[in-house]
C-alpha cells in the first residue's frame, strides 16, 4: 500500500498535464488516506492492548478460582480481538474443565469450538491440537482424535 501511494504521488508530480490545483487536490486526498490508515493502526493497537488487559485479568480470575469472571474477561478480550489465541485456548480449557467435571455436553461443544478457534488463529498450536484429540476420544470419534494427535505430534517434533 505504501509503495502504491508513493508511486501514485510520483506519477502526479511528474505528469505535466495535471495543473497545480489538481495536484494540490490529489495531495489532499492522499493525506486523508494516510491519516485514516494511521488512525486505523492506532485503534488496532489500542484494542490489542485492551484485549491483552482483559486476558491478564482473566488469568488472575483463574488463579483465584473465579472461572465465571475469567470467562467474562476472555469474552471481552475476544470482542476486541477475535484472533487472540491465548483467549480462545484458555476459554476452551475452562469449558473443558467444567464439562469434564459435570459431563455437560453443551459445555464440551463450547470447548471443542474454542480449541478449533485457537487452531484457526494459530495452526501450530500443539496444545490445542492435543486437547482436541482428548475431546474427540471423549466423544468416541477416533478418526478425528488420531488426526489431531498426529498434528500435535508433528508440531512438537518440528519445534
Amino acid at each position: 500500500m505504501k509503495e502504491q501511494l508513493l508511486s501514485f504521488i510520483e506519477n502526479i508530480r511528474a505528469d505535466k498535464r495535471i495543473n497545480f490545483q489538481k495536484k494540490a487536490w490529489y495531495c489532499f486526498i492522499i493525506s486523508i488516506i494516510v491519516m485514516l490508515i494511521c488512525t486505523g493502526v492506532e485503534i488496532a493497537v489500542a484494542e490489542s492492548e485492551d484485549a491483552a488487559k482483559h486476558c491478564k485479568l482473566a488469568n488472575e480470575h483463574i488463579a483465584n478460582g473465579e472461572l465465571d469472571a475469567a470467562i467474562d474477561e476472555y469474552k471481552k478480550a475476544l470482542g476486541l480481538n477475535a484472533n487472540l489465541v491465548e483467549a480462545h485456548y484458555n476459554l476452551a480449557n475452562i469449558y473443558y474443565k467444567e464439562a469434564h467435571e459435570s459431563l455437560d455436553k453443551p459445555m464440551l461443544k463450547r470447548a471443542l469450538n474454542e480449541y478449533k478457534e485457537a487452531i484457526r488463529c494459530d495452526p501450530q498450536h500443539a496444545e490445542a491440537h492435543n486437547m482436541l484429540c482428548h475431546l474427540y476420544i471423549h466423544e468416541g470419534n477416533p478418526e478425528q482424535a488420531i488426526e489431531e494427535g498426529k498434528a500435535a505430534l508433528d508440531i512438537n517434533l518440528n519445534m
